[in-house]
């Protein structure tokens, strides 16, 4: 089982966290920010560490991602600036797909993406990185999504969007 770390210690690195928890795809190995961003010692008996040391604990290993799980904060520019970030540093970067999105068997996106639960993707649809789906986002045929983007609950996207 591949080993992640959740880069967030708010609401949506909580929300992430029992996602995966819930599913058993990834083994947490802890979470991550900054030392000053740093709120609590664990989060769900998980522990939270300094982005420096993970850094230098965790960069080359080969089963190991990381996951940025920021919030929409700024139009999504904190996010977009940490998953630049790590990815610039080196990570692999994993994307959290929830068991129960409905999704076409040839779906393709990016890295850093949540598709949680009751998510349906139809057919035809590109989704590119460090997209967030929550409960209930429906987006139809031939969308293209670019870099970045949150959709929120019960959100809707015609077809043959960009």
């Amino acid at each position: 089982m591949e080993k992640l770390i959740i880069f967030g210690n708010g609401f949506c690195a909580e929300v992430v966290a029992k996602i995966i928890l819930e599913s058993n795809n990834f083994e947490i190995i802890c979470f991550t920010v900054d030392k000053k961003y740093i709120k609590k010692k664990k989060i769900f008996g998980i522990p939270v560490i300094d982005f420096e040391t993970v850094k230098k604990k965790y960069k080359n290993k080969k089963n190991c991602r990381i996951f940025v799980a920021a919030g929409y904060s700024s139009m999504n520019k904190v996010r977009e600036k940490i998953f630049k970030n790590i990815k610039k540093i080196g990570f692999k970067i994993a994307s959290i797909v929830h068991p129960k999105a409905i999704l076409p068997r040839d779906f393709k996106y990016g890295q850093n993406c949540l598709i949680m639960n009751s998510v349906h993707i139809h057919p035809l649809v590109k989704i590119g990185n460090n997209n967030f789906l929550w409960p209930g986002s429906i987006i139809s045929h031939h969308v293209k999504v670019g870099n970045n983007c949150w959709f929120t609950s019960g959100s809707a996207v015609a077809g043959n969007t960009y």
